[in-house]
């Protein structure tokens, strides 16, 4: 079903990010959603599907573990982007030929190896920005260790690393030190140990992060670690995406709603608590 709701579960994911960002800022928070039809829906394999509005009209989107619009593929793909254009009826997907993310098959030769998942993406200006979790090193099964940043100032031709190195399909280090987020404030749950900041979405703001509450900065949200049914909010400039000493967290708010955020990333507050598991009593897993 994840796959037929992909692009509702973007949106609802967005609308809660930017409830949550106004009300700290002590602006107007939307209280409902209205679906308008007609509504196409596009059913696809793959998960995840996180999505952004481009400046050249397009909307790109993080796919994971699928094959996304191409029906001769043998082999489900770890993580990819694509281009979606066309028109109300005849929606397409074009896979970004020079898309930066090595071993991505799955079963490849090496099934070990820890691979890179796209979620977060968001597309200012005209620059692509996508955050990167990095698989475990040693086994297929989670939690994230971590983060790594791309971005593409073509949309999709070519793509660096957030510090500028160019990455192409066997150039993307998985090396700790060449992460943007790792290991962060880790803590062990169910004998396993999960970081903060390894899994981000990014609130979006229309094409190019041009609409919306324009106050400068761009909202991300991620689990909190193994607590995952608890949500951290960060923030950062919208020039500043590639400078992670730049980043913001929510601290506390106020009662007068007045919030602090802090630029250490172990003073980082709860900014919403979801249930702990649903009516059958299962927890919330730890991806996605």
């Amino acid at each position: 079903m994840k796959n037929n709701l992909m692009g509702l579960t973007s949106f609802l994911s967005t609308l809660l990010a930017l409830s949550t960002a106004l009300e700290c800022s002590g602006q107007s928070v939307p209280v409902g959603v209205e679906f308008l039809d007609p509504i196409r829906r596009e059913s696809r394999r793959g998960d995840n599907w996180c999505t952004t509005w481009a400046a050249d009209g397009h909307q790109y989107t993080s796919m994971c573990d699928g094959y996304g619009w191409d029906p001769d593929r043998q082999r489900e793909i770890h993580t990819e982007v694509f281009r979606i254009s066309g028109t109300f009826e005849e929606v397409q997907g074009h896979a970004l030929p020079s898309y930066a993310v090595d071993f991505n098959e799955v079963d490849a030769t090496n099934r070990y190896m820890p691979y890179y998942f796209g979620y977060g993406i968001v597309a200012i200006g005209d620059v692509l920005y996508q955050f990167l979790s990095r698989q475990n090193a040693t086994n297929f099964m989670p939690p994230f260790q971590g983060i790594n940043l791309i971005y593409s100032e073509d949309y999709g031709k070519t793509w660096y690393r957030f510090d500028g190195v160019e990455v192409t399909h066997t150039k993307l280090d998985y090396s700790g030190e060449t992460q943007f987020f790792w290991q962060e404030q880790g803590v062990e749950r169910e004998g396993k140990v999960g970081y903060a900041m390894s899994w981000i979405a990014v609130c979006q703001m229309g094409p190019g992060h041009t609409q919306g509450e324009q106050d400068g900065f761009v909202y991300l949200y991620a689990p909190n670690g193994s607590q995952v049914n608890e949500l951290n909010l960060a923030r950062v400039s919208v020039g500043s995406l590639l400078d992670r000493s730049t980043y913001e967290y929510f601290d506390t708010q106020s009662a007068d709603g007045s919030v602090h955020w802090t630029d250490n990333i172990e003073e980082r507050g709860v900014i919403h608590t979801f249930p702990a598991s649903n009516k059958e009593g299962d927890p919330f897993g730890w991806y996605s």
